[in-house]
């Protein structure tokens, strides 16, 4: 045999030499388990005995049945209390209606002639519109002739000339705007004919029967002759 062959016959025990062991003691503990517990030669074990049991039926009592007339059970008794009572609110009867006084050319309005609140006269609203002269039933009429000053910047010149004024008039005949459209010859007429329309008053314009906001197109002449004569 060879030293190789050797070796590996060598290194083949070692290695199957511990599980070997481990076998050979795992045999030998489970025999002293089983020959310690297995009785002794010899020693009969002792019987054990069945467990009996019986049945003993337990008596019914029986509870005889009342057939008679079923008597409800009386409600408990408590005090009787009193209705308390509902308040029940009167609706005075319906007010009369009544006329009242129209204002500003307003149509009479009917209401409810009732003391337990304050009466008032409803004005009639305000219409915020600004209206053209073609849209009037009544024109605004200046109430005095409006009579600008003769510059003292057109004395020199002598000049003569005409503005054209768009006038804002108010419902209540006030000046409320006053813009030139033109003006012939330019520079010496318009602050005097601005000045003039502003303090004038007018008799408002109407549509409907109501005094509203309009606008007037107004031509002022200026002549040196005419300044002379006043």
């Amino acid at each position: 045999m060879s030293r190789g062959a050797e070796v590996g016959g060598l290194i083949t025990r070692d290695v199957y030499a511990p599980f070997l062991i481990a076998v050979a003691f795992s045999a030998a503990l489970h025999l002293s388990f089983i020959y310690g517990i297995a009785p002794r030669p010899g020693v009969r074990a002792r019987p054990i005995a069945p467990l009996a049991a019986r049945l003993v039926p337990e008596p019914i009592t029986r509870v005889p049945i009342d057939s008679g007339k079923r008597v409800a059970p009386a409600p408990p008794e408590h005090a009787a209390a009193a209705p308390l009572p509902i308040p029940v609110s009167i609706s005075s009867p319906e007010a009369p209606l009544v006329s009242a006084a129209a204002m500003n050319g307003a149509e009479p309005i009917e209401r409810r002639e009732d003391s337990t609140l304050p009466k008032a006269d409803l004005p009639f609203p305000i219409d915020l519109q600004w209206y053209e002269a073609r849209d009037l039933d009544t024109y605004p009429r200046a109430l005095a002739p409006i009579d600008p000053p003769y510059p003292a910047v057109a004395v020199a010149d002598n000049a003569r000339g005409t503005v054209v004024l768009l006038l804002s008039i108010d419902e209540n005949g006030s000046v409320h705007e006053a813009t030139v459209v033109s003006a012939e010859p330019a520079g010496y007429f318009e602050a005097s004919a601005l000045a003039a329309a502003h303090a004038a008053r007018f008799e408002a314009g109407q549509k409907d029967g109501h005094n509203v906001r309009s606008k007037l197109i107004v031509k002022l002449r200026f002549a040196p002759q005419e300044q002379a004569a006043r």
